[in-house]
């Protein structure tokens, strides 16, 4: 394990799991040691509802959203929301921000995706101006205004999102990121941050880390059809040819563009596989979360792709107790 303090965090909700069994769950998660406790939203349940039932249940945890998008709630609502929560967490809420793609905001939301890089820029400023107890142009102003100030964290993948996490950030969150891209995106955020005129170690980098436990074989198939499906997004396609990867994911791209799933799934090079995903018994996941923080990452948030049956005994094993055993 790296020498600096890492932080463990947990991803919810969980796959196939309702809200109300997760109860049980989060407060597991509290009384296992973890550090923090993000949020997810997609198409799914919302991102703030289950961090609000966790300031209950687990009062301990800090509590971030990773992510909610800077198109779909207007900076007065993200602004509200956030204030709310962080009065429920005593203070330990992280908002999460994030671009999403355009099919989730255009095709799914009828919200028009333009200049997602500003549109981020412009949210920071606009929430830490009403935070601070500003308005906005049209006058709005907050009537509850937070203790502390909020920590923002920004979803990157695109160099520039990255630049910008590095500049005006708290938190820079990378998902499905391979482990040897972590030392060049590191860098990138550290001297984006010193331009900026930012301290060394202002910026924390936290990894979303899938975590399939199982046989080896059965782990890999099925992290190749979960990770085939990011072959059709253009900025994943974009982030891991801009790390090395293009050449060798081009075949599963095709295979994609064409409508054969199938066929992209099982050309996803199984190298590129093992250094995203962590899979089988609980000592070789720990061993490969422990490359991820050797590597640079500040806080490893863990998200397991496993049954009901399976998930109490994975929060368990992984736990931040069991990593010092």
């Amino acid at each position: 394990m790296a020498e600096r303090s890492i932080r463990w965090g947990m991803t919810v909700p969980f796959p196939g799991i309702t809200l109300d069994e997760h109860h049980d769950l989060i407060s597991l998660i509290g009384n296992l040691g973890y550090d923090d406790i993000w949020s997810s939203e997609a198409n799914g349940a919302d991102a703030f509802t289950i961090l609000g039932a966790a300031s209950v249940l687990a009062p301990r945890v800090r509590l971030a959203t990773g992510i909610v998008n800077t198109f779909t709630r207007p900076v007065g609502v993200l602004a509200q929301t956030s204030v709310a929560m962080a009065e429920l967490s005593k203070g330990n809420f992280c908002l999460g921000l994030g671009s999403s793609t355009k099919v989730m905001v255009e095709s799914w939301h009828g919200i028009s995706w333009e200049k997602p890089l500003a549109k981020m820029r412009k949210t920071i400023l606009e929430l830490r101006e009403l935070w601070s107890g500003g308005r906005l142009d049209g006058g709005f102003k907050l009537e509850r205004l937070p203790k502390a100030p909020i920590p923002i964290a920004i979803g990157c993948l695109g160099s520039k999102m990255i630049a910008l996490a590095g500049e005006v950030a708290d938190i820079a969150l990378i998902t499905s990121t391979p482990v040897s891209a972590i030392g060049k995106i590191r860098e990138a955020i550290q001297d984006a941050q010193s331009q900026a005129g930012r301290s060394a170690g202002s910026v924390e980098l936290a990894a979303r880390i899938w975590c399939i436990p199982g046989p080896e074989k059965e782990a890999l198939e099925q992290a190749r059809g979960w990770l085939s499906q990011l072959l059709g997004a253009p900025p994943y396609i974009e982030f891991y040819a801009s790390h090395g990867w293009g050449d060798l994911l081009k075949p599963a791209q095709d295979a994609w563009a064409a409508r054969d799933k199938a066929l992209a799934a099982e050309l996803i090079p199984e190298s590129f596989l093992r250094e995203i995903v962590v899979f089988g018994e609980p000592e070789e996941m720990k061993t490969q979360l422990r490359a991820f923080a050797v590597a640079g990452v500040d806080t490893l948030i863990l998200a397991p792709l496993c049954g009901a049956e399976e998930l109490r005994e994975l929060l368990i094993a992984l736990s931040p107790s069991e990593h010092q055993n």
